[in-house]
């Protein structure tokens, strides 16, 4: 999990340099939103596909996690929407704080509900299989859009 929590702090970063970047400098934000891009979509991949249905088959409470599943889609959805803006355009900045409102409340509730429940089952054994999952995960997705 903490890598998980590693890339929240990344994320987090990356928006704040496209947010304090200004409108005339397109290829720096073109360059740190694909790089954001990247980093959110093999994320939230990697939750949906590893992380958050090994936390549902160890809980009973599945409401978290399914909305958690209910924020990537939101996530996303924003995300599409900055993928075809102008990234010069005074809207496409106002839709990025869109996404930094809704990854930073969804960011928050992993850190502070489900990452502690998933502490409680996770066997450091597990923990490491899934972090060399992940990183494969990483891996792959730097060497394709290389």
């Amino acid at each position: 999990m903490k890598m998980l929590q590693e890339d929240h702090a990344k994320s987090q970063r990356i928006i704040a340099k496209l947010l304090r970047s200004t409108k005339r400098a397109r290829k720096t934000r073109e360059k740190h939103w694909s790089e954001l891009k990247q980093e959110l979509t093999v994320h939230m991949r990697f939750e949906e596909k590893v992380f958050y249905p090994t936390v549902l088959r160890n809980t009973r409470d599945k409401s978290r996690i399914e909305a958690a599943v209910i924020e990537h889609e939101a996530a996303k959805t924003v995300m599409r929407s900055l993928d075809r803006m102008d990234k010069t355009s005074e809207d496409w900045a106002s839709v990025l704080e869109k996404l930094e409102d809704l990854l930073k409340e969804h960011f928050a509730q992993e850190e502070r509900e489900i990452f502690p429940e998933a502490e409680k089952f996770f066997a450091d054994d597990l923990d490491a299989e899934m972090a060399a999952q992940y990183r494969t995960m990483k891996d792959v997705a730097l060497s394709s859009a290389a």
